[in-house]
């Protein structure tokens, strides 16, 4: 018999029925902590990969990647933008830019008779993509935005809650300037959207961008500044570093401009996001702990009950490398089981949550009003690999014990 035909058939006889059952019990239990343990690893990267994909998107979704608006210590909006055609068409020409859209902001109150809030109203034109908010329409309509000016506003299904409206309902939106008289403007309520993201949802209003700029007194040339969506977040720094440079060139003389980063903008939201980075790397660490320990105790407990057959094999004249082989290939196949296993049971888990919503959060404290889930295929596989091979260079280390067993003693004794 070959020396590899006598290891299959020695892994064959450790794995057969005969087994003791302190043996067959520790496999299992080995198996199945496995199993959880990348399941629980899965699920750690799809929450955390889920939370980044979904909050990103929403705040993108609201104000874009990146903006240029004018460089002032005054409030956002308080300082327009004098639109510049040369400085458009060299954004647009860049290769990592999508999408190029202007918008008007102002803050102010939105009154009714049951209470009042506090809010953004943000002015749109009708070139502006309104995918985001098409998506996250729950009632009515988006604002109409043709070549007739319409008092359309849309608001969010918390700010529609605290101010008692419906679709069709009017509201009073109040402006206050510092240097100026108050302004004040009617509005039909044509919409309502909800996604989810309180942080935002309760302070933002739509509207017609002229609606903004005749609050603000400003002309049709007039904006708050630009918005600029990327081809992806790899491209952010760098897009964002060549875009201020293009605006030192093609700005104006009386309104400097600035380059502003979301990331940036909103560090309080993405630093949190980050955070989730420590505790999905805590989780997998701690799993990755469990599962060893478990495998670890199995692989043992086969060493200890096949002393006699390794010294058996040694006397025929195996060699220590030989018999550890064995010994690493019935490990191998307890630790492949549970990778399988936890695959299955942790993309089952993610698909329920994802399909069934079945976890919910706050969105006061979580922004989000459910436990987002983001799978990805090369993660897992990725997970997968390090987990073998991690857990096989760790096994490889109480294999060495067989260096230590005396052929004689074990065969006389056992």
């Amino acid at each position: 018999m070959s020396r590899l035909n006598l290891s299959l058939f020695i892994a064959r006889r450790l794995s057969s029925a005969t087994d003791g059952k302190s043996r067959g019990t520790m496999i299992r239990i080995s198996i199945a902590t496995t199993a959880l343990s990348i399941a629980v690893m899965i699920v750690s990267l799809a929450v955390v990969r889920g939370f980044k994909h979904e909050i990103s998107a929403k705040v993108d979704g609201f104000v874009s990647q990146l903006q240029i608006t004018a460089l002032t210590w005054q409030a956002e909006g308080s300082v327009p933008v004098e639109r510049i055609a040369s400085l458009e068409e060299s954004i647009v020409a860049d290769h990592d830019v999508t999408r190029l859209e202007v918008y008007a902001t102002c803050g102010g109150v939105l009154k009714t008779d049951k209470a009042v809030a506090g809010i953004t109203l943000k002015g749109i034109d009708a070139d502006y993509n309104t995918d985001f908010w098409q998506q996250h329409l729950t009632e009515g309509t988006l604002p109409r935005l043709d070549t007739v000016r319409n008092k359309d506003i849309m608001v969010s299904a918390s700010l529609a809650a605290l101010l008692d409206v419906a679709v069709g309902d009017k509201v009073e939106f109040m402006f206050i300037s510092p240097d100026a008289a108050p302004r004040r403007d009617r509005f039909r309520v044509c919409g309502i959207y909800n996604t989810g993201f309180g942080e935002m949802d309760k302070t933002h209003a739509l509207t017609d961008l002229r609606n903004v700029q005749r609050l603000l007194g400003w002309s049709s040339s007039e904006v708050t500044g630009y918005e600029i969506r990327a081809k992806s977040e790899r491209v952010l720094d760098e897009l964002e570093y060549r875009l201020y440079m293009l605006t030192v060139e093609l700005e104006s003389d009386d309104t400097p401009l600035m380059v502003t980063n979301t990331r940036v903008k909103y560090p309080t939201i993405f630093d949190w996001l980050k955070a989730h980075d420590v505790n999905a790397a805590v989780i997998i660490t701690i799993m990755f702990a469990v599962a060893l320990l478990s495998a670890l105790s199995a692989l043992l407990i086969m060493l200890l009950e096949r002393t006699r057959t390794i010294g058996i094999l040694k006397a025929l004249g195996m060699n220590n490398g030989g018999v550890q082989g064995i010994f690493m290939y019935r490990s191998l196949f307890i630790l492949v089981a549970g990778v399988v296993l936890g695959d299955v049971l942790g993309v089952a888990l993610c698909m329920a949550q994802k399909w069934l919503h079945i976890i919910k959060l706050d969105s006061e404290g979580y922004f989000l009003s459910e436990v987002p889930i983001a799978v990805d295929g090369w993660s897992i596989v990725v997970l997968n690999v390090g987990m073998v091979v991690l857990m096989m260079a760790a096994l490889a280390l109480p294999t060495l014990i067989i260096s230590k067993i005396k052929p004689d003693k074990t065969i006389r004794f056992q």
